[in-house]
């Protein structure tokens, strides 16, 4: 018995980031289309068909179709089950990180946010505001919770003033680098949904986590552009690699800071 209750955050974790990872495919698909959300039901893009709900289970539906539309034998983009396993895999991560408390709560939410803001802004090179304020409430929200709570259930959640210096970190930091891009380069360097992003993810990191989720971004962007051959001129979506260095910070703050001060000390 305690065994199972031992893995109980863990199985929930993973059935849940595999149903939000669903719902993540949704959001990529019809919000930068200005679709709803909710109708019409699932259909294939190509024939228009309904999805039967045993067509529609997360990456088990698509291993059992063999990765094909049951009715036309579309083939269905490999991007559906990545965004589902990567949810699954980030959901998993979460309770890996936090144990089954308030905290684990905020926190799940924000992986279906997060890839689909990735994955949007890779195709469209845009951060749609209705994802970005569901952030920064889950961040207000986890403030109020450690304000209220305390202990073992919301331990993991940055205080309120943590909230709000990670706020101010997060976006006013990228604010400032975008208003100095324009000043010296007479172009914008980087857009408004950058700043909102990180205002959000400053709001659930603290400032600690938000300073090294832009510095881990800053270096990963800095990387791939280089290595695509871009030239210093062209633009390249910033919101994946904020995002995937806001995880990075979420799970490993402590560790990569303790570590960096070692190193400098």
């Amino acid at each position: 018995m305690e065994r199972i209750i031992l893995l109980t955050p863990w199985w929930l974790s993973l059935l849940a980031g595999l149903a939000l990872g669903s719902f993540a495919n949704v959001l990529i698909h019809r919000l930068p289309q200005g679709l709803s959300l909710w109708r019409p039901a699932s259909r294939c893009p190509a024939c228009q068909r309904p999805i039967k709900a045993w067509e529609n289970i997360p990456l088990v539906s698509w291993m059992l179709l063999r990765g094909r539309c049951a009715g036309c034998g579309w083939s269905i983009p490999w991007r559906y089950p990545l965004v589902e396993a990567l949810c699954a895999v980030l959901a998993l991560s979460v309770a890996w990180r936090l144990p089954l408390s308030l905290a684990w709560l905020v926190w799940l939410p924000v992986v279906p946010l997060l890839v689909a803001l990735a994955f949007i802004d890779l195709d469209t090179q845009r951060l749609p505001n209705t994802l970005t304020l569901p952030l920064a409430l889950l961040g207000l929200a986890g403030g109020g919770l450690s304000w209220l709570g305390g202990g073992e259930w919301t331990g993991q959640l940055p205080s309120p003033l943590e909230s709000l210096l990670g706020l101010l970190a997060g976006g006013g930091s990228l604010w400032a680098f975008a208003w100095l891009g324009w000043l010296l380069f007479k172009r914008e360097s980087l857009g408004a949904g950058d700043v909102k992003l990180m205002a959000a993810l400053g709001l659930l990191l603290g400032w600690k986590g938000s300073l090294l989720a832009i510095f881990l971004a800053a270096l990963g962007g800095a990387a791939w552009g280089i290595a695509q051959r871009r030239g210093r001129h062209a633009e390249l979506p910033f919101g994946p690699w904020l995002a995937l260095g806001s995880w990075i910070a979420f799970l490993w703050s402590d560790t990569l800071l303790s570590w960096y001060l070692d190193l400098v000390l």
